[in-house]
């Protein structure tokens, strides 16, 4: 009797530890994707501010925007993370929502 319970209990017992070993990996691994994506998130907007700005300083130095526009418009950036200030190929200022 003690044989067939060993013979039963065991591979269970087994296969129980194995399962439980999965899902412990599986939530770790998920948890890795999320905060890798949440890492990329934020230096994709980080890049994305730091260009907006490049690109401000460019234009101010080429003389298409006045020193009070280049302020403005700098002030704008830093302070709203959220929106994307671009100029368009004919000068206009273009707004865009940055997706999260």
């Amino acid at each position: 009797m003690q044989q067939i319970l060993i013979g039963i209990a065991l591979p269970l017992f087994v296969l129980a530890i194995g399962y439980l070993s999965w899902r412990v990996w599986r939530v770790f691994r998920l948890y890795e994707k999320r905060l890798e994506r949440e890492t990329t998130t934020e230096s994709s907007k980080e890049q994305t501010e730091q260009d907006t700005v490049e690109t401000l300083k460019a234009e101010y130095a080429d003389g298409k925007l006045s020193e009070e526009e280049f302020e403005a418009e700098l002030e704008q950036v830093l302070a709203d993370n959220d929106t994307i200030v671009e100029r368009s190929a004919d000068g206009e200022r273009v707004e865009t929502e940055q997706s999260e």
